[in-house]
């Protein structure tokens, strides 16, 4: 998709919502994009997504809830 991107400083299990593991390689969260600024109702915060790979050209964006 063409973002910026690293390696995370603290890797961690990919699990669904009730805890369960997800079988995606070696179900952890290895890569996060560089902070990039996100406009919500004019309100703009900087963060970090976590980045899950599904193949070519496709990717999951997670981002943590309060």
């Amino acid at each position: 998709m063409g973002l910026p991107h690293r390696q995370k400083k603290n890797p961690y299990l990919l699990v669904t919502i009730l805890g369960d593991p997800i079988s995606y390689k070696d179900n952890i969260i290895h890569f996060e994009t560089e902070p990039v600024k996100v406009v919500i109702k004019r309100q703009e915060i900087v963060m970090s997504f976590n980045i899950l790979s599904l193949g070519k050209n496709k990717a999951v964006l997670e981002m943590p809830f309060l």
